[in-house]
């Protein structure tokens, strides 16, 4: 008997570590792509007509490089996707998980440190309010984010990012509706 205890004990703590681990993966995911998100828009606001005629390169931080602006508008866009799509993927097995934990060790699901997605995922009083928000940051900004790079370079008048534009917000749109179950 006390052995079933104490390995129960020893299997809820190994659970509760890899479950911490699995949130702060999640959380460092979405704060990566709601600042790449950002930069995007940021740099697609910040884009002349000038800067579109002359072609002018764009640099882009942290890597200190310039980047010729036809590869940005044509990089930029796919690589949110991915960015995207990675992160919807890994909020549906932290879902998953999540729920498998709740069923299996109900102590660890309130002992969690406050996050976004327990909130949404079990009901607290926010809940309501951390969907909304949570609808905006997920489904909402890359959209927008798509729009904006497709009707700022819309000006350039090149085939091959307008396609590109046009081929992201159609996969976007129709992934968030399989995602979404709708």
């Amino acid at each position: 008997m006390e052995r079933e205890a104490e390995r129960r004990s020893q299997n809820e703590s190994q659970h509760y570590e890899g479950l911490t681990n699995f949130s702060k993966q999640v959380r460092n995911r979405l704060i990566f792509f709601l600042l790449f998100t950002i930069y995007g828009l940021l740099s697609v606001l910040a884009t002349t007509d000038k800067m579109i005629f002359l072609e002018t390169p764009i640099k882009v931080p942290l890597l200190n490089i310039e980047l010729p602006l036809v590869a940005f508008y044509t990089v930029a866009p796919i690589f949110l996707l991915i960015i995207h799509f990675n992160l919807l993927y890994i909020f549906s097995n932290y879902k998953e998980f999540l729920r498998d934990t709740s069923e299996r060790y109900p102590s660890l699901i309130k002992s969690l440190p406050f996050g976004i997605y327990e909130g949404i995922l079990f009901n607290g009083r926010l809940n309501k309010v951390l969907k909304f928000v949570f609808s905006i940051l997920l489904y909402i900004l890359p959209i927008l984010t798509l729009f904006a790079f497709w009707f700022r370079f819309a000006d350039y008048q090149n085939f091959l990012i307008r396609f590109l534009a046009f081929c992201d917000i159609n996969y976007l749109y129709f992934y968030i509706n399989i995602f979404l179950g709708v």
